[in-house]
């Protein structure tokens, strides 16, 4: 039977701007058997929607600035427009709102629920009474959570049950005495409730086989993010290339859409090229009324770097007429922080 699963703004928004993550195919394949159904609602893309936006007009405030169109007119001779602030938070917010119904409504056929059914009488007696959604905490911040929980449970019953997956531990007490209703915090418990069963070790040595066509996948998915030096203050490296990808705490899924098919999570390590750049310190001039160290210069170059120890999922393919295996999809998982030693005692 087709189990309805609901999927948090949170989670969505790790499956990145397009939607290409592991986890996000996974899911298209479990929809497209029938293993799944996504059941969501017009208030959860909206949500997911104005997270995107915000991050996008968060890079563009500055240009909205009057004082920077005048200096770009006076040092740059470009002419910027003036650009009104809620309107390009609103074109913005629409971009992303089209793409999140497109990925939803499309691509996972979800189930749409209108929040509009909801009573917001029934919202505001759990806010007065630190129910539902509001038991851990009376944040304001929760309304748009309680109403999609209240859209959400209107139509459970025990031949309609529901998966909600979310790593919002406001959802814990909501539901934990609400009947055919089951909260999971990751994708890998969701696989398991659902039935998805961990692949065998003929996956295991066919990973072993093709370990070396993981450099390509993992370096286009490290390009994606800001490294972090260890041991250099505000140090950031961004990667050019990787090599020596290895993988380790491997657990391997198996597809079923298609023989061959596999959804793997591991802790890849290797060896990055690196640009970097960081402050000057051994040059930085101490103020001791402040007590702290200005830089006023800044070192830039590139070097190989270790990367150890960073979680990843992709999707793992192999032919067994041709013996060829791809790589696809992988992605740091959680948008976890990745850093790397930049000069390491055996450096100098």
């Amino acid at each position: 039977m087709t189990q309805n699963v609901f999927i948090d703004a949170n989670k969505i928004i790790q499956f990145g701007h397009a939607f290409d993550s592991a986890e996000a195919s996974t899911l298209r394949d479990l929809i497209e058997v029938d293993i799944l159904r996504v059941v969501t609602t017009d208030l959860t893309i909206s949500e997911v929607a104005k997270r995107f936006a915000k991050v996008e007009m968060d890079k563009l405030q500055d240009i909205c600035r009057p004082d920077l169109r005048v200096r770009a007119k006076r040092y740059l001779d470009l002419d910027i427009p003036e650009i009104d602030r809620d309107e390009l938070r609103g074109r913005i917010f629409e971009e992303h709102h089209g793409r999140v119904v497109r990925f939803l409504r499309e691509e996972l056929r979800a189930l749409v629920l209108n929040i509009d059914s909801v009573s917001p009488s029934q919202i505001l007696d759990d806010y007065t009474h630190g129910r539902g959604m509001f038991s851990l905490s009376s944040k304001k911040d929760q309304f748009p959570d309680a109403f999609i929980l209240a859209a959400l449970l209107e139509g459970v019953s025990e031949i309609n049950s529901l998966i909600i997956l979310s790593g919002d531990h406001d959802f814990l007490p909501a539901v934990s005495n609400v009947a055919h209703v089951k909260l999971v915090e990751n994708f890998e418990r969701l696989l398991e409730v659902l039935g998805v069963a961990p692949a065998g070790d003929e996956a295991l040595d066919l990973l072993d086989r093709f370990e070396a066509e993981f450099n390509d996948s993992v370096g286009e998915a490290l390009q994606d993010y800001i490294i972090y030096s260890e041991d250099v203050e505000d140090g950031e490296l961004e990667v050019q290339s990787v090599r020596d990808a290895t993988l380790d705490r491997i657990r391997v899924y198996t597809s079923k859409k298609s023989k061959g098919t596999y959804l793997v999570y591991a802790r890849v390590s290797c060896k990055a090229e690196v640009s970097f750049n960081h402050p000057d310190w051994e040059s930085a001039i101490y103020d001791s009324e402040d007590k702290v160290l200005f830089p006023f210069e800044t070192v830039e170059g590139e070097k190989e770097v270790d990367i150890d120890d960073v979680p990843f999922s992709f999707v793992f393919e192999y032919d067994r007429e041709s013996d060829e295996a791809t790589i696809s999809n992988a992605t740091v998982l959680g948008g976890a922080y990745v850093s790397a030693t930049l000069y390491p005692p055996d450096w100098y």
